[in-house]
Order: C-alpha cells, then structure tokens, then sequence
C-alpha cells in the first residue's frame, strides 16, 4: 500500500475536486501506520469540491473526503508563501491529524466537516502558520472514550499577525481550540 495517496513536492496550481481519498485496509495496520492522504512539501494547492451542475452557487455538490489515514492532508513547508486551501471536505476517522499545517502564510481552511476518533485525534493543526482563515467548519468528535484528551483545533506559535478562526461548531471535545505559545 502506498503511504501517500498523493504527493506534491514545489509543485504549483493542483486542484482536487470532489476527490475520494480513503485507507480501506481497515486493522490491517496500526495507528502511527495508516499513511496520509495527501502529503505535500512546499506545493501550492486547493482542496474543494465538485459541482456536477456547474452552477453558482453549487446545487449538487460532490465533496472531496479523507478517511482512514494517521493525517488526511500534510503540508509542510520551507517556504511560508506556499498556500493550500481545503474548502468543503469531509475528514473521517483520521487519527493524528485531520489536516496539519506546519509553516504557511494564509492558509484557508472553510466550510469543511471533521469527525475525529476518541482519545487520539485533532481535527486542525495550525503548527508556526500565520494569517490563517478558518472558518464555518463542524468539527465533531466520537465521544464514547473514557479520560479524553482531545481538541478540536490546535494552535501553535502563530506569532503577531491578523489571524482568523471563527464561525466554527464544536461537538464532543475535551477543548474546542488549544492555543500554545506565542499567538496573538
């Protein structure tokens, strides 16, 4: 089985519409070892979904979704001014991580449904990202898990800066957004 569904190494303008990343081994492979879908090093990109009537606003939509992985998307970056947007998704029993970002300028993260496992999972984890949209989201959590840790949203050292979360559900968790360190 491949551990990245997609990769995108500095690569620019890749759009995923209504696309369908899923781990259906299941057991086979144990938390920690469950792969990503999408992994990404210093690649501009959007996640969104598909309209199958081509009109605006869309009337039938196909929402691209991420199930079953450790991380459902991965960025990572050297370069802060690669961006990645991740508009009307669904993530599902994503274990570490529904989506990570770990040092982006202005990524977007909107109108997307999170539904994280007990005791293991954060829906959003914004690690050394500034200028950050994130908003109208529903992040959900399975909570039939004695001695819960988990959260919603992390926020981590965003620094100074005109950053936004708001208009967000939270259901289940044991914190809706943990900010750590320096954020403003």
């Amino acid at each position: 089985l491949p551990f990245e569904r997609g990769t995108l190494w500095d690569v620019r303008g890749v759009t995923f519409k209504g696309c369908l990343f899923r781990n259906t081994a299941g057991n086979v492979f144990p938390i920690g070892n469950k792969g990503l879908g999408i992994y990404s090093i210093d690649a501009t990109y959007n996640i969104d979904q598909f309209c199958t009537n081509n009109t605006n606003p869309c009337t039938v939509p196909i929402k691209s979704e991420f199930k079953g992985f450790d991380h459902g998307v991965y960025v990572d970056n050297t370069n802060p001014l690669r961006v990645v947007s991740i508009t009307n998704t669904n993530f599902y029993e994503n274990y570490s991580n529904s989506t990570y970002f770990n040092n982006v300028n202005t990524p977007v993260f909107t109108d997307n449904y999170i539904n994280t496992p007990a005791n293991i999972a954060c829906g959003l984890y914004l690690n050394n990202c500034k200028y950050y949209n994130v908003k109208n989201n529903t992040f959900l959590q399975d909570n039939t898990q004695p001695n819960r840790s988990d959260v919603g949203i992390y926020v981590n050292n965003s620094q100074a800066g005109s950053h936004q979360i708001y208009r967000n559900n939270f259901g289940n968790f044991v914190v809706g957004i943990g900010a750590m360190h320096n954020n403003s």
